[in-house]
């Protein structure tokens, strides 16, 4: 079973205080969490402020990066408002997979194991994607400073509203730099640190329907006493589907602003550097970092519940593939319990519906979207 890491990454700022034993420590790291999540939710105002005048006194190409970077920033908000809130909903779907584990191993051994290796292989893979995302940080943050050694002029981070002229006052563009770089810190470490985690999540569930099936293969109706059960992997499919529906109500509202997200990522984004000819080399980075970035969490999202719809499915084969017909009428009804479940597979979302499918809609509603901004030229 993956050991859940993310959890104790999310610390640095907070945001998973239950790792720490002592009750008052573990008090004042949840109150430092919280004053976090205020400072990078403080300064979503001043990004709102700031689009909102790019669009007012200036055109509407101009807002185009301010768009890009509000949205993303308002949904690692979201997710660390999530984190913050439903830890102890989270900590449930640890538990639970842990236990399903447990009772697979009590039962049959370290050979319901034997595709757990890969899995956990797959789960450390997401750590590539967020040493990635965190140099986006990196050259976000460092990149107003190399600007001001090298030439003298000074800029900020992110476009945001400032009451004050950072031009003017040093002391207040340090203030702004200060700010802006806690504020792009936490955002993406918050997203990029939850997304890892989920994909783990749904990995791990994976694992624990490989275990499903191992159990249903040694399951043997013409034995007097069977090594594994019938009805334990009725209670085991029950309890991996009750855990499937409750994640999926749980991740409905962040899955669906993030498909609306990198709609209008990928939407403008195209347009920024395919249209206007005088786009800078660092705005350009700018835009296929968030571009790549948002394109992978939702990718990953998408085919991960398009592999557990999947899976529910292939239970079905599973289950009779066997000799369940030598059983007697006991067992075939049980197994009829299991097969009739099956045939209703969990599909992930509610209005939107996240599989591969609805990746690909992304895509073409994002180029569509696209087109029309082209074919209006809006100025």
């Amino acid at each position: 079973m993956w050991d859940w890491i993310q959890l104790r990454m999310f610390n640095l700022w907070g945001w998973w205080p239950k790792v720490i034993k002592d009750p008052r420590k573990r008090v004042m790291m949840r109150i430092y969490g919280y004053c976090m999540f205020g400072l990078d939710s403080a300064t979503m105002i001043a990004e709102f402020v700031s689009l909102y005048l790019a669009v007012v006194n200036g055109s509407f190409r101009g807002a185009i990066v301010n768009i890009v970077t509000t949205t993303l920033g308002a949904t690692a908000a979201m997710k660390i408002y999530t984190l913050l809130v439903h830890h102890e909903f989270i900590s449930h779907i640890c538990n639970t997979l842990e236990d399903l584990n447990n009772r697979a191993i009590a039962l049959m051994g370290e050979e319901s194991q034997v595709t757990m290796g890969t899995r956990k292989r797959n789960c450390k893979l997401t750590f590539v994607f967020v040493g990635s995302c965190l140099f986006t940080v990196c050259h976000y943050n460092v990149r107003p400073i190399l600007v001001y050694t090298l030439y003298g002029e000074r800029t900020i981070a992110m476009d945001m509203w400032t009451p004050w002229d950072e031009q003017t006052s040093l002391s207040g563009w340090v203030i702004v730099l200060i700010y802006e770089w806690i504020h792009i810190a936490a955002a993406m470490y918050g997203m990029v640190v939850f997304d890892s985690f989920v994909l783990c999540i749904f990995e791990m569930v994976l694992a624990e329907f490989d275990v499903l099936k191992i159990a249903l293969k040694k399951v043997d109706f013409a034995a007097e006493k069977n090594a594994v059960p019938i009805e334990f992997c009725i209670q085991f499919h029950q309890d991996l589907l009750v855990l499937i529906a409750k994640i999926n109500d749980f991740l409905i509202p962040i899955q669906t602003f993030q498909c609306i997200m990198l709609t209008l990522t990928i939407c403008f984004s195209g347009f920024e550097l395919v249209s206007l000819s005088d786009v800078s080399m660092n705005k350009a980075a700018n835009l296929l970092e968030v571009l790549g970035a948002s394109t992978y969490i939702t990718f990953g999202y998408c085919y991960q519940c398009h592999c557990i719809t999947e899976e529910c499915v292939e239970v079905i084969t599973t289950a009779c593939d066997n000799n369940w017909f030598e059983g007697s009428i006991k067992d075939q009804k049980s197994l009829s319990i299991l097969l009739e479940r099956a045939k209703n597979p969990i599909s992930f979302g509610n209005i939107i519906k996240f599989d591969l499918g609805c990746f690909i809609a992304i895509i073409k509603t994002a180029f569509s979207y696209y087109q029309v901004l082209e074919a209006f030229d809006i100025h």
